[in-house]
Parts: C-alpha cells; sequence; structure tokens
C-alpha cells in the first residue's frame, strides 16, 4: 500500500468541507475523516515513518 488510498480520502474530505461552504481548517479536517482512513493510518506499516 502505498498511501494512495489516504491521499484521497483526504481530498474527499477537503472538498466536501469546500462545498458544504465551510473553510478547511485541521480540526474539521480531521473530523471529516472516516474512521477507516484513521485505522489505515495507524497500521504497522506506518509505525517508523
Amino acid at each position: 500500500m502505498n498511501g494512495e488510498h489516504q491521499r484521497e480520502q483526504l481530498d474527499k474530505a477537503k472538498a466536501g468541507l469546500q462545498e458544504g461552504g465551510k473553510s478547511i481548517t485541521p480540526g474539521r479536517v480531521v473530523a471529516a475523516l472516516a474512521f477507516g482512513f484513521w485505522k489505515a493510518m495507524l497500521n504497522k506499516q506506518y509505525e517508523n515513518l
């Protein structure tokens, strides 16, 4: 896995905020990301990055 899927999810979350007329802030992006995003990011493959 190269992280492309996570990048797509991040871009989708940002786009959703923009479409909703909300500013893109770190807190809003974190809140907009699905649980699956965090599950993948906390995967063992990312431990040493």
